[in-house]
């Protein structure tokens, strides 16, 4: 998920997620600039950066065999290709499943992730703040969650599914990427997209309950855009929505130095380059990441994803194999 300070050439829509993650650090309150405020942006934008973890790389991983004792079939899957579902379903949203329940068992994942870094806040404990891997795991699962909508389906006769495990959105390039731009779909639809994305990103925050007065007041204006911005309708609701989660005015956190994919423990000592070094690895975040996103999908009703079979006993998710 590109969040904060991300070059637009990159997967992930830039404007969108800069706010989202600010709006996220804000009710952690962590101060701009910080640390603590750069890894939160830093691990919501790995997924797509690192090596390990994009879902390209895991993709691209399979060797011939693996895709010949696949096929159809996920019992017969290897331990490569249940690493690129793990990575793709739990990580990447494309579970080629029903896109409400995607997006409801990522708000889940984000919640309880974000309920889990705004219990470990506290004083430093040996130089070191308690709750950093929490954080970076909050990011993967902001991640999750935008993925939730970007992929989505554009065609007309299956927005209401995910992109699929294994081939995603490949056949229509990088054009699901741009989360609140759905230029195919018809101004309703983008209603209730718009409102979606809003309901979703503050129920992370402030569990299920009644629709806070400002989001309602967010809603109205949106159906407002909807009907008499014509065209322009997905541009003025995007420019509306980051509005109201943007808050005060931030700087960039964080830029990736290139478009080279680097592997994730590389990014993280870049973060923390003083001595000692990352107070946490890769692995940590993920397993981490892993506890709370494998339960709610394993307890999650039939049509959620594709493939489910994997996750369970004797197919088990297979982690990501972090390089230094």
């Amino acid at each position: 998920m590109l969040l904060l300070g991300a070059v637009p050439a990159a997967a992930y829509d830039y404007p969108v997620h800069f706010y989202s993650t600010a709006y996220v650090a804000r009710t952690l309150n962590l101060a701009p600039q910080s640390q603590e405020w750069q890894l939160l942006a830093l691990c919501t934008h790995l997924p797509d950066e690192s090596v390990e973890l994009a879902a390209l790389n895991n993709r691209r991983g399979l060797r011939l065999r693996d895709h010949l004792g696949w096929g159809l079939f996920s019992r017969r899957a290897s331990a490569s290709t249940r690493r690129m579902i793990t990575n793709h379903q739990l990580l990447h949203a494309l579970t080629g499943g029903e896109a409400t329940a995607t997006t409801d068992a990522a708000v889940r994942i984000a919640r309880r992730l974000w309920q889990e870094a705004a219990a470990a806040a506290g004083p430093p404990r040996g130089g070191i703040r308690p709750r950093t891997a929490s954080l970076c795991a909050l990011g993967f699962g902001l991640h999750l969650l935008g993925d939730s909508f970007a992929h989505r389906k554009l065609s007309d006769r299956a927005r209401d599914r995910m992109y699929r495990t294994g081939l995603g959105h490949f056949a229509d390039a990088t054009l699901p990427d741009a989360v609140l731009r759905r230029h195919t779909d018809p101004p309703e639809y983008n209603l209730h997209y718009w409102r979606d994305y809003a309901l979703a990103l503050t129920e992370v925050v402030n569990g299920a309950g009644p629709v806070d007065p400002q989001v309602a007041a967010l809603f109205d204006e949106l159906r407002g855009i909807s009907e008499n911005e014509g065209r322009r309708a997905n541009r003025v609701a995007q420019q509306r929505i980051l509005a109201h989660f943007a808050g005060p005015a931030l700087p960039n956190a964080w830029r990736p130095e290139s478009h080279r994919k680097e592997p994730c423990e590389a990014y993280l000592r870049k973060l923390y380059d003083a001595p000692p070094g990352p107070p946490f690895t890769c692995q940590d975040v993920w397993r981490r990441f892993r506890v709370v996103a494998e339960d709610v999908y394993l307890q999650a009703p039939p049509g959620l994803r594709e493939y489910a079979d994997v996750g369970r006993p004797g197919l088990e998710f297979v982690d990501p194999e972090f390089g230094t």
